[in-house]
């Protein structure tokens, strides 16, 4: 009797290594870009609440202080976050001279002592007093805290006074063209060959991804 079973054909060995070795190769191919684009939207994302959260804390501030020009700043570091930004924000601790290592975008080693603020999401920023340029000071955060890269521009970014208002990283205006903040020229632009800068070169790169939405896009040196 016949039997239709009989004629119908699986796959063989071979054929089934070579489809797995195809989505291997595949997969080697697609997934560490979805692994980055997905690094760069969470980055993009922390950043934005960050900046949203010290810019708040910064208006308030001001509300019961006045213009930051009038902000005493006699007080140390430590006591000028804890008057100044500890009320306003949700914290864990403040350091008084915590050691803070990052590299900016050239690949040079930075190892700075600043106070620190340890914001209960688990980012920290510190404040560093400046009178360039009509800026009372800079912030630098750290948006994973102790765990790498470490990196200005990928989770180091730097915000800054400008106006009497908190700013994304702005050393001599408050606005800049994404070309001028991308550009390798002399005073921190978020640019490899960059040299320079407050921070080093990736000091402008919070300008960057804010000018672009609030998003990492192609262009960005990630």
């Amino acid at each position: 009797m016949y039997n239709g079973f009989l004629n119908k054909k699986g796959f063989t060995l071979s054929e089934i290594l070579i489809t797995l070795g195809i989505i291997g190769v595949v997969a080697a191919l697609t997934v560490p870009a979805m692994v980055t684009n997905y690094q760069k939207e969470q980055t993009a994302i922390q950043l934005k609440k960050t900046y949203s959260t010290l810019k708040q804390a910064t208006e308030a501030a001001k509300v019961d202080y006045g213009d930051v020009k009038n902000w005493d700043y006699t007080l140390n570091e430590a006591e000028f976050m804890r008057k100044y930004y500890a009320p306003y924000i949700k914290y864990t601790q403040i350091g008084n001279s915590v050691k803070l290592k990052y590299k900016d975008l050239s690949g040079k080693d930075h190892t700075v002592s600043y106070a620190t603020l340890h914001m209960a999401d688990g980012v920290v920023f510190s404040v560093r007093f400046n009178r360039a340029m009509a800026q009372p000071f800079h912030i630098l955060v750290d948006l994973n805290g102790d765990r790498g890269p470490n990196l200005l521009g990928r989770d180091v970014f730097a915000f800054s006074i400008f106006n009497n208002a908190l700013n994304t990283y702005s050393q001599y205006q408050n606005t800049h063209s994404k070309t001028w903040v991308l550009g390798p020229w002399t005073s921190g632009q978020c640019n490899r060959e960059a040299k320079g800068g407050v921070f080093g070169p990736g000091s402008y790169c919070s300008r960057v991804i804010e000018l672009d939405g609030w998003a990492i896009k192609d262009g960005y040196p990630w």
